[in-house]
């Protein structure tokens, strides 16, 4: 085989990569099913990717009320779960909004939940790969601020496997929509 022959390979194999990605992420957002999640307080500027909110969510949190149960249907403490060790979270709705169930070891066996990785430092919590939302430049201030002060829901898109992705942002119920160069961006 010669390099021009491997040089087309490579370059094939990652092409497939990234559309295979941006595939998955276009089916979740279709159709999995959807979910509203507060958010509470928790800056903003990525050098390589722009500007992002930091969004911290009510499911985040591990609460008392919440049974931790392992693989063998048998009842854990917090201080059992390892850092960066997967978990996945049930979800119950409540009015208008989902809050977080019992936390399982592996996947529950039904029901809709959210799949998230305990993070222990500072304090124990559940990370889902939904904690930074992108926004076009200087226009995100509104969203912190609105953040701060608890006014702030994401709409979530979630799978069978309980993976997340954030469809839409809300302000006190209303759907934020970006201007930007005189074109809407969502």
């Amino acid at each position: 085989m010669n390099r021009k022959n491997l040089f087309l390979i490579l370059l094939a194999a990652w092409f497939l990569m990234i559309s295979s990605y941006v595939a998955y992420k276009e089916y979740l957002l279709n159709f999995g099913t959807e979910i509203m999640l507060r958010t509470v307080p928790v800056d903003p500027r990525d050098l390589f990717r722009g500007d992002y909110v930091i969004l911290n969510y009510e499911i985040s949190e591990i609460s008392e009320n919440q049974k931790i149960i392992n693989e063998y249907g048998g009842y854990v403490d917090e201080e059992n779960l390892y850092n960066r060790q997967t978990v996945y979270v049930t979800l119950i709705k409540d009015g208008d909004y989902y809050i977080g169930g019992d936390i399982y070891t592996e996947r529950p066996p039904k029901g809709l939940f959210i799949k998230g990785l305990i993070d222990k430092y500072p304090r124990p919590a559940i990370i889902y790969g939904i904690e930074n939302f992108f926004v076009p430049e200087d226009e995100g201030k509104e969203i912190e601020h609105a953040r701060n002060i608890n006014r702030v829901s994401a709409k979530i898109a979630v799978n069978a496997y309980g993976h997340a992705s954030i469809k839409e942002l809300y302000i006190d119920g209303k759907k934020v929509v970006f201007k930007h160069k005189n074109e809407e961006i969502y």
